[in-house]
């Protein structure tokens, strides 16, 4: 698989930053490095915060991720370490999730709420009245892309290949498009196949509400939306 996205990479040490270019429209992405965490979702977000960076949001990783397995630049400490964090612990992905009898709503969380804040089908089809569905794959989004939303059908939980990782509607109603084949690149330099976490929610069932994270586990990608966010072992890179 290859990607549509080419890199520019570099890394600036003092106040030390991990820069990609992150789409193809040529805007930089800045990560502080290094991580805030080990902690829960809301802690490491709320530190983030409090040092006045911004929360990455989910395709944002997904350049971080791709950076620190397939660029020129992956033998450097700093994503050696991003490494380390991913087999060893996870990063936060700031997304909330909410899991439906007929699908599954993604939420960027620009404020890690987590699930502090009740949110309901209802209001969240209000979000997405408006908004566009992408061609082929029935992911409709929210006019401002804050809401995702992938019908069931669209998307499978458990075993992928890296091919059916970068075109599962769940995964790019969280990373994007082009996040999603990042992650499916990526996934292709590990020895087993990657793994999709999430809920199946029973017809009729009340929708149940969870956070996001990825990580590496025994040789795996692991693209996991069904936390609580009270483990204190994620991390986040802030970015500027």
């Amino acid at each position: 698989m290859q990607t549509k996205t080419n890199y520019t990479l570099k890394i600036e040490r003092g106040l030390t930053k991990l820069i990609t270019l992150h789409e193809p429209k040529g805007s930089s992405k800045v990560f502080v490095y290094p991580s805030i965490g080990p902690n829960t979702y809301q802690n490491v977000g709320r530190e983030i915060l409090k040092q006045n960076y911004k929360l990455p949001e989910a395709n944002e990783t997904a350049s971080l991720l791709h950076a620190a397995y397939l660029s020129e630049l992956k033998d450097e400490p700093e994503f050696q370490h991003v490494r380390e964090i991913l087999k060893n612990q996870w990063l936060w992905v700031f997304n909330r999730k909410l899991w439906a009898d007929n699908g599954v709503y993604t939420i960027f969380d620009p404020t890690a709420q987590g699930l502090n804040e009740e949110l309901t089908v209802e209001h969240l089809e209000k979000r997405l009245n408006g908004g566009k569905e992408l061609k082929g794959i029935e992911v409709r989004m929210s006019e401002d892309n804050t809401v995702r939303f992938a019908p069931k059908g669209s998307y499978t939980l458990g075993e992928h290949t890296s091919e059916s990782l970068a075109k599962d509607g769940n995964v790019i109603s969280e990373y994007s498009q082009e996040g999603a084949e990042r992650l499916g690149e990526t996934a292709e330099t590990f020895n087993r196949n990657p793994y999709v976490w999430g809920l199946n929610i029973d017809e009729g069932a009340n929708p149940i509400l969870r956070v996001s994270a990825v990580d590496v586990y025994v040789g795996r990608l692991r693209v996991g939306g069904d936390g609580f966010g009270l483990i204190r072992d994620g991390h986040v890179f802030g970015v500027l």
